[in-house]
């Protein structure tokens, strides 16, 4: 019995991808390698995010843990978030 599911999923067959707002990522978003959210949480100090791009850098340029990054909605809510949002 397999443990995994062995295919990979293709999101672009699914009958309303072409009519979603917000479309899901294909393998081809990442080059065609699997990848992991690698940070949820920052360093917050009233409001604002510290030391941000530190934690980024040391997750995934150090450690090569991923580039999808999952923000917390603390997160993006922070008077900091617009300096990186969207990139």
């Amino acid at each position: 019995m397999a443990t995994h599911y062995p295919h990979l999923l293709d999101p672009t067959v699914y009958p309303d991808y072409p009519r979603r707002y917000a479309k899901a990522p294909t393998w081809e978003t990442f080059d065609n390698i699997m990848q992991t959210t690698c940070i949820r949480f920052f360093n917050e100090k009233d409001g604002r995010l510290v030391d941000y791009q530190h934690e980024l850098d040391l997750y995934t340029e150090k450690f090569k843990l991923g580039r999808v990054i999952w923000a917390h909605e603390s997160t993006l809510h922070a008077r900091t978030s617009r300096i990186w949002r969207g990139k």
